[in-house]
């Protein structure tokens, strides 16, 4: 009998460029050194970089470690507020954004960054999102929804708050019209002492220009849990080093090789070897999903998957006696 070869196309994903359409990505760039004090609502100080909010009503943060040089503390508060700068320290560099984006206390209570992308998106054509984010110590709130909006206008406080700015007694003076981020974080982000990565992949559907940072999201469909008893109950995010790089698709013969692939949340696998198991990591090697199933040589299995934020994942399967047969990256959209 002629043994036959499989022959397997691989769908893979890479970058298109180098580039990364996100200027000034780690607010390393600073026309000024903003002031010493936390809630310096200065934002607009790492350029092109802005708030959602007119720049003179800005509430939204850029923390840079310039303000421990002599001269540099005009409110002279520096050495009350400056536990604020150690406790968070950049991903990388000098420099990072901060935002307040949720309260239990507070309805609605949103801050953004924004900023213009150096060429606008291009219809049909797919992007990787990153960015680097903690929970700023100080504060307990953990949140879901947290995400990149994309938008071809540059987004207005009204965009999101259509009576911004009337008096508290106006019944609809905190309503909030609820955006739809390209990518966002499904789950509670609970990362606090370090940087953890929210990350998803898109196809842009329109000519986009801009990019905002925040939840989009009204406080009733947040779900969020408590990180620490004794600080504020407020979510309160440090942001640094954001990409968004172009991505395609190419194809790969690989011989010899599983067949695995996705469709609609379903994984069909045509095992070469049984096993007995599937482990499913995020892109920093958190195990996001396991399942035991026998996948018996000869047949095809079909799993079926969570539901899980869009974004580049690594799979393992695992034989009885808990040993990697096969591993693999996948994109889940």
């Amino acid at each position: 009998m002629k043994k036959l070869t499989l022959i397997l196309i691989v769908i893979i994903w890479f970058p298109l460029t180098a580039q990364n359409l996100v200027p000034n990505p780690g607010f390393e760039d600073i026309i000024e050194c903003p002031n010493a004090y936390p809630g310096n609502t200065e934002i607009h100080f790492a350029e092109p970089w802005i708030p959602v909010r007119d720049i003179d009503d800005s509430t939204s943060d850029l923390f840079h470690e310039c303000v421990f040089e002599p001269g540099n503390d005009p409110w002279e508060q520096l050495d009350f507020y400056g536990y604020y700068y150690p406790e968070t320290p950049p991903h990388s560099g000098l420099s990072r954004a901060h935002i307040a984006v949720f309260s239990v206390s507070s309805y609605s209570t949103r801050e953004y960054i924004q900023v213009p992308l150096l060429e606008n998106l291009q219809e049909g054509q797919s992007y990787n999102v990153r960015m680097y984010v903690s929970n700023q110590y100080e504060f307990s709130i953990a949140v879901d929804n947290i995400g990149a909006l994309f938008t071809v206008d540059r987004l207005s406080i009204y965009d999101v708050f259509p009576a911004y700015g009337t008096s508290a007694t106006n019944p609809d003076h905190a309503q909030m019209v609820e955006h739809y981020p390209q990518v966002k974080c499904d789950s509670i982000f609970t990362i606090q002492e370090d940087y953890g990565i929210i990350e998803g992949v898109f196809t842009a559907d329109s000519a986009y220009a801009y990019m905002s940072i925040g939840i989009f999201t009204p406080d009733e469909k947040i779900s969020y849990s408590f990180l620490n008893s004794d600080s504020i109950n407020l979510a309160s995010l440090i942001i640094d080093d954001i990409s968004v790089e172009a991505v395609t698709v190419g194809l790969e013969e690989v011989i010899g090789a599983w067949s695995v692939y996705t469709v609609n949340g379903l994984m069909y696998i045509d095992p070469q070897q049984t096993a007995c198991s599937l482990v499913l990591y995020d892109i920093t090697g958190r195990e996001v999903y396991r399942t035991s199933q026998e996948l018996p040589v000869g047949g095809q299995s079909i799993i079926t998957l969570p539901k899980l934020p869009k974004g580049i994942y690594i799979y393992t399967i695992l034989n009885n006696n808990e040993e990697t047969v096969f591993t693999n990256k996948i994109i889940i959209l």
